[in-house]
């Protein structure tokens, strides 16, 4: 089943290598991406990605709220957070807001391919 993703992501490096990462993934295609809340929040809302892909520092909008804000508009969206948080508080938040990926920001470019075919079965 082919899938749409979306990023928000405040990190510039995770911004150049995303797009190499969901070019490996031959199910997704990227649909857009952004470097703050509000911005993705609009965004998101207009595009309705499949998955997206949220770093939990994002300016103007932090990605906790906005992840909060894409849960309660739609519950089939999967969401997946980046932090460079301690992992196991993030885990926990992550689990409460019912989100369905939590991934350490050092750890992306070796985790999240994985994690994004476990989403698209």
């Amino acid at each position: 089943m082919h899938r749409t993703i979306y990023f928000a992501l405040a990190d510039e490096q995770l911004h150049r290598e995303i797009p190499d990462i969901v070019e490996g993934c031959s199910d997704l295609t990227l649909v857009g991406s952004a470097k703050d809340g509000v911005r993705a929040a609009l965004e998101i809302r207009s595009l309705s990605p499949d998955i997206v892909l949220i770093d939990h520092a994002l300016p103007l909008l932090s990605g906790l709220k906005l992840a909060r804000s894409i849960r309660t508009d739609s519950v089939l969206t999967k969401i997946i957070l980046v932090t460079d948080r301690p992992e196991l508080t993030y885990r926990l938040v992550a689990d409460l807001l019912a989100l369905d990926g939590f991934v350490q920001q050092s750890r992306v470019t070796k985790e999240l391919p994985s994690l994004l075919q476990s989403i698209c079965r």
